[in-house]
């Protein structure tokens, strides 16, 4: 992709290139016909690129990879001709398998759009890649010592620390790029699915044992399993984030220097990812982060800013090291598919806009009912290709909450442990008005008005000096909840706040008497101390009580000064492009939608997944008549998505901006 003098990067505009099993007959000259049609749509529409999808239990696919990476390098030759890139999209690790007819009928009637071979394991036993047996390569159950077994995917999972494996894992990649000439690839699954049950084979023992000097203890050792006061497994948490990391580092040796190369980090962020090991290593192997917005955009409930914490922190790696971000959001109609490309550009990220017909239940002779991916995104794709300058841009936020990953780690099992503060911090931070942004390091002074700490209750020797240091700065830090009770490696000590005469009175961390799991919802730590505002040094602030608390904190108390927008019903967010323009996106925060009912009506009424076809949305409670406090020169009002287009005027220090009725995101351009 393109860069400019400030090395702000020209934006992705991705859909997914859904194969079917039509495309079994390739090359067959209507399957042919069929891509030069979806290449030809995407091209009209705007897209930059198509990531694949389909073939996604690769392994499956291992008898009939001549055709498939033939059929994958005609289409790459023919994106390539209209200037559009194609990333491949497969799990790494993870192979269907089944017994039964029962279990291959539930098999399809879940997973119709994974179109895999799917042997029995009976026929999987059989299966070798250059002399090794792909079931030498299953990750053990810690439990019982049997192959872990995914029931929600029908599959099992091969391990990432198996050198068998991965030594034929790399091999395959190098041969999937030599023979397609695809320009990168989303590299799935590559940590520990099953959460804490894996893995236990003899290649993670012997890791954990060499490595960490440890040896892994039976299941039934709670001193051990799930104990976040034992040192010993916090290092176990340790290893497998680790691992995961190592993996894709290892993957990222053997593709082509310039190829893209990302994964699935949607629990990159929450607690969840210490149970699978998705967290920091992996989001730094990658060079392109992507972070999957499940079901339905918007939610059933009328809100589309579920996705934003976890967006918010890859936004941040992704600024620090100029790589992209994928946005990725699921739709099968233009409404919804509008919906997400405006939640993208609100971010600051690139969009991927993708169906999922597959999860809708309804008959393979029913999917034609509804747009191909190539037909959904030409209104915001259209608009965004051709005023590029709008959205090659960076963040430029007034408030920052900062994201700790050894917080994450460390803080316990619970699901309302550490991450629950951050997120309902960012969230709430954004209803109130503040233009906000996450951090992934303690920034310099300069960076942000004001420092937001949700519950960091790990801190480095590092890190304190620079709370410090920002302060000393100007900078306004605003803490709550557990801080700095812990060091970087999870330990108890001496806590940040003791040096400004406060002591933290602070309950056990909180655990199951029971084998982890990595979804345990949880209560989170208690904190006794007299909740409110108190004042540690000047412009650091602290606050007991969390900000997932009924009662959380009001940092407009203390901080009366920073900067906050007057915009009832919308999330605002600053940027600015390469000229130094402001970019002020606003979002809506609730909607109205509704569904196609007709289409609806085919669907199976056993339909195991939640997704709906959403083919209404409209804003809810938004403001139509904005005034924002900005001294501007010039204002230019953008409301892409809308039949109108509002109009905006300066005057007297203020930006007056009237939007139509539809309006459920705008775009500010203002040159000061």
């Amino acid at each position: 992709m393109s860069t400019d003098q400030n090395n702000f990067r020209e934006r992705y505009r991705a859909i997914s290139w859904w194969l079917t099993y039509d495309d079994f007959r390739w090359p067959d000259l209507d399957i042919a016909d069929k891509i030069r049609w979806k290449a030809d749509n995407m091209a009209k529409n705007g897209v930059n690129m198509a990531i694949i999808f389909g073939a996604h239990w690769r392994w499956d696919w291992m008898p009939v990879w001549t055709m498939l990476h033939d059929l994958i390098a005609t289409m790459a030759d023919e994106l390539h001709q209209r200037n559009i890139k194609l990333f491949d999209h497969h799990s790494a690790v993870l192979a269907q398998r089944y017994n039964t007819r029962e279990e291959l009928r539930e098999l399809r009637k879940r997973h119709p759009h994974h179109i895999s071979p799917a042997p029995t394991f009976a026929a999987g036993a059989s299966w070798e890649y250059k002399g090794q047996k792909l079931d030498d390569w299953c990750m053990r159950n810690v439990t019982d010592g049997k192959v872990t077994y995914l029931p929600m995917y029908q599959t099992v999972e091969f391990c990432i620390n198996n050198p068998g494996f991965v030594e034929a894992y790399l091999d395959y990649t190098k041969t999937l790029f030599a023979e397609t000439n695809i320009d990168g690839f989303n590299c799935d699954d590559g940590f520990y699915y099953a959460g804490f049950k894996s893995c236990g084979c003899e290649h993670c023992r012997r890791m954990f044992r060499e490595n960490y000097g440890y040896e892994l203890p039976p299941a039934d050792d709670l001193t051990f399993w799930g104990n976040w006061d034992n040192e010993a497994w916090r290092r176990w948490v340790d290893m497998r984030h680790e691992s995961a990391g190592a993996f894709l580092r290892k993957v990222k040796e053997v593709i082509p220097a310039n190829a893209g190369l990302c994964t699935c980090l949607s629990g990159s962020v929450n607690s969840s990812g210490n149970g699978t090991g998705q967290g920091f290593p992996m989001v730094e192997a990658c060079n392109v982060l992507m972070i999957e917005m499940t079901k339905n955009m918007p939610d059933l409930n009328g809100k589309a800013y579920g996705p934003l914490p976890t967006q918010l922190y890859q936004i941040a790696h992704g600024e620090e090291h100029n790589i992209p971000v994928l946005s990725c959001g699921y739709s099968y109609t233009d409404a919804s598919a509008d919906v997400v490309w405006a939640f993208s550009k609100f971010l600051g990220a690139d969009t991927w806009i993708s169906t999922n017909k597959g999860r809708l239940s309804l008959r393979f002779s029913d999917w034609g009912k509804l747009p191909d991916d190539s037909e959904l995104c030409g209104t915001g794709y259209r608009f965004e290709k051709a005023n590029p300058e709008l959205f090659a841009s960076q963040s430029d936020p007034d408030v920052g909450v900062y994201y700790s990953d050894a917080s994450r780690r460390y803080s316990g099992g619970s699901m309302c442990e550490y991450v629950e503060d951050y997120r309902s911090a960012a969230i709430k931070l954004f209803r109130e008005g503040y233009n906000v942004s996450a951090l992934t390091h303690i920034p310099a002074p300069g960076k942000c008005k004001a420092l937001v700490l949700a519950s960091v209750a790990a801190l480095s020797e590092a890190e304190r000096d620079a709370v410090a240091a920002f302060a000393a700065g100007g900078g306004i830090v605003l803490i709550s909840g557990p801080c700095g009770v812990m060091d970087s490696t999870g330990s108890d000590t001496v806590q940040f706040t003791e040096q400004y005469d406060y002591v933290q009175k602070i309950g056990p961390r909180v655990r199951e008497n029971a084998f982890p799991d990595h979804w345990f919802p949880g209560t989170p730590r208690t904190l006794d101390n007299a909740p409110g505002w108190t004042v540690l040094a000047e412009n650091i602030y602290y606050n007991p009580v969390r900000f997932q608390a009924d009662s959380a904190p009001d940092i407009a108390e203390v901080a009366p000064e920073l900067p906050r927008f007057e915009a009832a019903g919308w999330f605002m967010r600053k940027q600015r492009n390469n000229a130094g323009n402001v970019l002020l996106h606003g979002f809506a925060e609730d909607f109205d939608i509704g569904f196609a009912e007709d289409i609806e009506a085919l669907r199976r009424p056993d339909a195991p997944w939640g997704n709906r076809i959403i083919n209404y949305a409209a804003p809810k409670n938004t403001a139509t008549e904005l005034e924002f406090n900005i001294k501007a020169q010039k204002a230019e009002l953008f409301t892409p998505l809308c039949k109108t287009t509002g109009s905006v005027a300066v005057e007297n220090d203020k930006v007056r901006v009237n939007l139509p009725e539809d309006c459920f995101y705008f775009l500010v351009k203002i040159t000061e």
